[in-house]
């Protein structure tokens, strides 16, 4: 990671690969900044079939940031905890003129899902980040139609 980082620019944020246990890519561990269009693509499941056109947040499970970047940035917003932290983080970086690389090199497992012992709890906290992230970065129409599906769908 030092050797690559020595070739990069110094405002940018590498991730490196998250594999599930099962040495799968994790689903959700890098993309596109989130839309209503990628929600719903994700949603139904065809994530698959259409890839994001470009990087723009990795997880931050492996995420690498110069310190430099980081203070300039004041570092991750309190208004997230545990998710869209990096999302939100990566987003704020490429509007300072950073990019966001996935490291060629390296692979980490992650154990998803182990923050919360309550599966409950951890959908309630997933759909809370969401709404905060859409509501500060996408149109209106977007996060009251993402408001409306977490309540539909989730009762949250």
């Amino acid at each position: 990671l030092a050797d690559f980082y020595k070739k990069q620019a110094m405002d940018v944020i590498v991730g490196i690969p998250l594999m599930d246990k099962n040495g799968d890519s994790e689903r959700f561990s890098t993309g596109s900044a989130p839309t209503l269009f990628w929600l719903m693509i994700y949603n139904l499941h065809l994530g698959s079939f259409l890839k994001a056109p470009q990087i723009d947040w990795v997880s931050g499970g492996s995420l690498f940031v110069p310190r430099k970047l980081f203070t300039q940035l004041f570092g991750f917003s309190r208004d997230f905890f545990l998710y869209f932290e990096d999302v939100d983080f990566c987003v704020r970086a490429k509007f300072l003129g950073a990019s966001v690389r996935l490291s060629p090199v390296g692979s980490f497992v992650h154990g998803g899902g182990k923050s919360f012992v309550s599966v409950s709890q951890q959908k309630k906290r997933y759909y809370a980040a969401q709404s905060i992230y859409f509501k500060k970065y996408r149109p209106k129409h977007e996060s009251l139609f993402v408001n409306l599906l977490h309540f539909v769908f989730h009762g949250v």
